[in-house]
């Protein structure tokens, strides 16, 4: 029975995030929540929080990107398709849409001279940014490899 995309929203837009971003949305709310009750845990969470989120973006990207879901020790897809790419892309949506709400979370439990660690999200935004980008032109490309299709066997004028 294929797996369902839940719906969540962010600042009023909304996003169909798959299980495997659920569960790290999950994840992620737990470390938050031992940050706001043991504040001196807080630092080491913020360091390992991109951690987690540039691991879950490496992952996504071999599975999609790189096919690696066509695996049979993987999903064994038989293909990638827009589906996969559009949900991925949610996926993906949905945490660049929090990273600056769990920056201000941290921030909030962060003493004032940690607070550098947060620039570490920095770059696991433009690593999701850039995922996304790389998606995009993948949905382009295949859009444009079945028009090339498609006007290939329109009869000549």
């Amino acid at each position: 029975q294929p797996s369902r995309a839940s719906d969540i929203v962010v600042s009023g837009a909304g996003y169909k995030v798959v299980g495997s971003g659920l569960i790290l949305l999950s994840t992620v709310v737990h470390y938050l929540q031992c940050g706001a009750a043991v504040p001196a845990v807080a630092p080491p969470i913020a360091h390992a929080l991109p951690v987690l989120l540039r691991g879950y973006h490496t992952h996504a990207y071999k599975q999609v990107l790189m096919a690696g879901a066509m695996l049979p020790t993987s999903a064994g897809l038989k293909s990638i398709s827009f589906k996969h790419l559009a949900l991925s892309s949610q996926s993906l949506g949905v945490l660049l849409a929090l990273l600056p709400h769990l920056k201000a979370i941290l921030a909030a439990y962060l003493p004032e001279a940690q607070r550098h660690a947060l620039k570490e999200f920095d770059g696991v935004e433009s690593d999701l940014e850039a995922h996304q980008q790389q998606i995009f032109a993948k949905f382009v490309s295949i859009l444009e490899e079945r028009r090339r299709g498609r006007v290939k066997d329109l009869p000549a004028a």
